[in-house]
């Protein structure tokens, strides 16, 4: 995460959370807080239909088409105090959401917590968020605690999930086929999206009238 990513991530902020951080909370961990490491995760841009229109119609033509532009699509990061990591917070745009890039931002904070030292990682999460609970368990988080009306927007629960002994090698032979197995599943996804998207825009390229 950069500076230039902050206006990017106030809006996935402002759409993840009933009680935003500000952005100037952001600039400051950025700048000031040595134990703050943040991450972002992009995707492709999703191209406007008139965009894929003009696309279809190159390759129709055997020219180049050009490649699409990234987005913000998530962030996350951690504060690391000795060897233990606390993750402060993730959140994905809802217009990405179960498409695996929350696993994926997830494997690479647990991967770069590991090699800055960590031998233990903790978080808080909701206690009515059964999904997120269900993605950390996939990483061998365990609930050790419950904090009594932490969040300030509802005063709901929070179940605090900690995972140890991640610097041995055992759970890094987990790390790296967990993210094997995120890689497959990501490009099965996106690859399914795309021949969708390819197939409705190369229908309105061969038959314009019947799209109006």
């Amino acid at each position: 995460m950069t500076l230039a990513d902050v206006d990017g991530i106030m809006d996935i902020e402002r759409a993840s959370f009933p009680s935003a951080w500000p952005a100037r909370a952001y600039r400051y961990e950025l700048l000031h807080n040595a134990m703050a490491h943040y991450y972002v995760v992009r995707a492709r841009e999703q191209e406007p239909r008139e965009a894929k229109r003009k696309k279809y119609v190159a390759w129709l033509r055997r020219s180049d088409p050009q490649e699409s532009a990234s987005r913000l699509a998530g962030y996350g990061g951690f504060w690391l105090m000795g060897d233990e990591a606390h993750i402060s917070t993730i959140a994905i745009h809802p217009s990405y959401r179960r498409r695996g890039f929350a696993r994926k931002l997830m494997l690479h904070m647990l991967d770069e917590a590991i090699r800055l030292g960590a031998h233990l990682v903790t978080l808080e999460v909701r206690v009515s968020n059964v999904a997120a609970q269900q993605l950390y368990a996939e990483m061998d988080f365990v609930v050790v605690g419950k904090r009594k009306r932490y969040y300030q927007d509802n005063r709901e629960d929070a179940l605090i999930m900690t995972v140890k002994g991640v610097e041995r090698p055992g759970y890094a032979e987990k790390l790296a086929q967990w993210k094997k197995e995120g890689k497959r599943l990501t490009q099965c996804v996106w690859r399914g999206w795309q021949r969708l998207q390819d197939m409705v825009a190369l229908w309105r390229v061969l038959h314009p009238q019947t799209c109006e």
